[in-house]
């Protein structure tokens, strides 16, 4: 029997946030979305490659903004789709999380286009290391 491939994206809650996020080896995308927005439903697959593709150096999450209020106001998120980087490794707290950029033009289906968000973490990783 042929089983299908295993996401790279983790669904990210409250209850987990500790054990996925802060207590991860690498930095952890987060991105923030709602079953109900276009963007977000064009942004996934994106999301889902580049998880794949940067395995080796992000875990990668999503976060339902309706069920999890709780993390939407922590990270205080004013809009869908939001993309967070969050490096629990850095010592400085208020350097922890990095919000993701929207880009200047975004892309009329998806918000963030393929090559942007690749390029976002490149400039993150190229900053961090």
């Amino acid at each position: 029997m042929i089983r299908p491939k295993q996401s790279d994206v983790m669904e990210v809650t409250f209850l987990n946030f500790k054990d996925t996020v802060m207590e991860s080896d690498k930095p952890v995308v987060l991105k923030f979305t709602t079953s109900s927005c276009h963007l977000c439903k064009g942004f996934k697959p994106i999301f889902e490659r580049v998880a794949e593709e940067y395995s080796d150096k992000f875990k990668f999450g999503n976060v339902n903004t309706v069920t999890q209020q709780n993390l939407v106001k922590f990270f205080v998120v004013d809009g869908v789709p939001e993309v967070y980087i969050v490096n629990p490794k850095e010592e400085d707290a208020a350097k922890r999380a990095h919000l993701m950029k929207y880009p200047e033009k975004p892309d009329e289906r998806t918000g963030f286009t393929e090559a942007y968000f690749k390029k976002q973490l490149d400039k993150y990783i190229e900053e961090k290391t």
